[in-house]
């Protein structure tokens, strides 16, 4: 009986099958599920991403604000508490919003001439804490936002410069 590639057995030809058609279909079906998967990746990685020419425009605009950090001196006072002595040792960094104006050198000395009232109000609220007061995460935000609250209310800061927030980057109590 002949094979299905129409030659004998006896011619001494290896026989050749054919592809089915289903397999065929199949493999452009992966192909192009494949090249779907790695566009639908690459357009959600990068949705949302600003383009560099908008990045320029943005720097170059005239309200453009950036980030300025000021790292305060670590501090070490006593905590409110009536019967035992308790030492709070604690690092914080001021995070303000400046227009792009403003020198950031100029800044830096104004700053410097405030930090003796910045630290009055911080060592003002951290004194008046107790130990429950400020052990939790709850409790560190809420003293946070009462620092950024005194702070405003306690300082006049340069037109263009807004506190946006109270870091904290070490605390640490003392039995």
């Amino acid at each position: 009986m002949p094979e299905e590639t129409g030659q004998s057995k006896d011619q001494g030809t290896k026989p050749t099958r054919k592809i089915a058609p289903i397999a065929v279909v199949s493999f452009i079906s992966l192909v192009v599920v494949g090249i779907a998967a790695y566009a639908a990746v690459y357009l959600a990685r990068n949705i949302g991403k600003i383009p560099p020419e908008e990045i320029e425009a943005q720097r170059n605009s005239s309200n453009a604000v950036s980030a300025f950090y000021h790292k305060l001196e670590p501090f070490q006072t006593n905590l409110a508490s009536p019967n035992e002595s308790k030492i709070v040792r604690a690092e914080f960094t001021l995070e303000f919003a400046v227009d792009k104006e403003i020198p950031l050198d100029r800044l830096q000395a104004l700053l410097r001439d405030m930090d003796s009232k910045i630290r009055d109000v911080f060592i003002g609220i951290l004194c008046s804490k107790r130990v429950n007061d400020i052990t939790d995460l709850v409790g560190k935000e809420k003293m946070k936002a009462e620092i950024k609250k005194m702070l405003n209310a306690a300082i006049t800061w340069p037109d263009g410069v807004t506190l946006r927030a109270v870091l904290l980057l070490n605390f640490v109590i003392q039995f």
